[in-house]
């Protein structure tokens, strides 16, 4: 029983990793016909962090069968997600340098890997008590 909930999650996460990629593929497909920036840095970055809401969703289900109330971890939100979360919009925004080359920005995994733990540590930072 406890296979079929795992391989089931794990269905989950690939089939919703693959539309999130379509979602950035197709974003950058309109950013090539249109150049519209704005449109394709707001897709992307919120595509990531979805990709890590999705990536704690096995957390969240372990911690739905817990009986209690919900809580939140109100120190890994101020300690862990809030810079995280500033440190990106620094990034995409790039308040230094605005004028910053646009491939430099978007082609940046380091960008996308904060993106996924910013989604990570807000959906794991709920637990049952």
């Amino acid at each position: 029983m406890q296979l079929k909930k795992h391989l089931f999650a794990l269905l989950i996460v690939l089939l919703t990793t693959g539309i999130l990629s379509a979602v950035v593929y197709f974003s950058n497909q309109y950013y090539s016909k249109t150049y519209n920036a704005a449109v394709q840095l707001t897709i992307t970055n919120l595509a990531y962090i979805m990709l890590g809401i999705i990536l704690g969703i096995i957390h969240i289900t372990r911690q739905y069968n817990i009986y209690g109330k919900w809580k939140i971890d109100k120190l890994q939100i101020a300690v862990f997600t809030i810079p995280f979360l500033v440190f990106y919009l620094i990034l995409i925004f790039n308040v230094q340098n605005i004028f910053i080359r646009y491939h430099v920005v978007i082609n940046s995994f380091f960008k996308d890997a904060i993106g996924i733990i910013i989604g990570y540590s807000f959906i794991s930072s709920f637990y049952k008590k």
